[in-house]
């Protein structure tokens, strides 16, 4: 505030030299459009310089909602879920007013420990209110690749462990990072319920809450 008052005082100390300029130049001039313009420019220079004022103002105002992180109010909701059976499918929403860029998958972790997961081909663009279908698979070890379903399933059979989570990390449209940790739970009918935690910006402050299950 006291910085914007600064420049307006200063604004005003630019228009009085203006005001002075003018008038010296309209006694020299001696050529009267001359004179009548620069009569018009003196009688009006305060509202110039107030009118440029405002233009700057906006310009700066605009240029700090461009370089504002994403809040709560526009961070895209990224929700999932894995369709029943051992084969099941994983969708991909896009629960929110801007689309959802570069989805990347962490490792599905359990207690100490944790295997990779992945998908066959990359989720680039994911359009607001949109879906994307996967088919998710988990690298059991180094030789052997099964389906998210099915190792969860084993796995939840043998007592290994009752849920996982997968932290999903993505962007937005305006360059933001984001990232989402999911606690999957595996149904009786195979099908993965993936329950959403706080949406986090990369510096790991919330900015959203937990939204609802897919």
């Amino acid at each position: 505030m006291q910085r914007t008052l600064r420049w307006t005082r200063r604004a005003f100390h630019y228009a009085g030299d203006v005001h002075t300029g003018v008038w010296i130049a309209e006694s020299i001039g001696g050529i009267a459009l001359v004179g009548g313009i620069l009569r018009l420019l003196r009688d009006h220079i305060d509202w110039v310089v107030l009118a440029a004022l405002f233009a700057v103002a906006l310009l700066i105002r605009w240029a700090s909602k461009q370089s504002t992180p994403s809040s709560a109010k526009d961070a895209p909701q990224l929700l999932i879920r894995t369709k029943p059976g051992k084969g099941g499918t994983t969708v991909f929403i896009g629960d929110g007013q801007s689309p959802i860029l570069n989805v990347s998958l962490g490792s599905l972790t359990w207690g100490k420990e944790q295997r990779p997961l992945g998908m066959p081909t990359d989720i680039r663009v994911i359009e607001a209110k949109g879906r994307e279908l996967r088919d998710l698979e988990v690298e059991e070890h180094p030789s052997h690749i099964c389906g998210l379903a099915d190792f969860m399933d084993r796995a939840n059979r043998s007592g290994a462990f009752g849920s996982a989570t997968v932290t999903v990390s993505y962007e937005d449209s305006r360059g933001g990072k984001f990232s989402r940790l999911f606690t999957l739970v595996i149904q009786s009918d195979e099908s993965i319920v993936w329950t959403p935690g706080p949406v986090r910006r990369q510096d790991g402050n919330a900015v959203a809450s937990a939204g609802s299950r897919a």
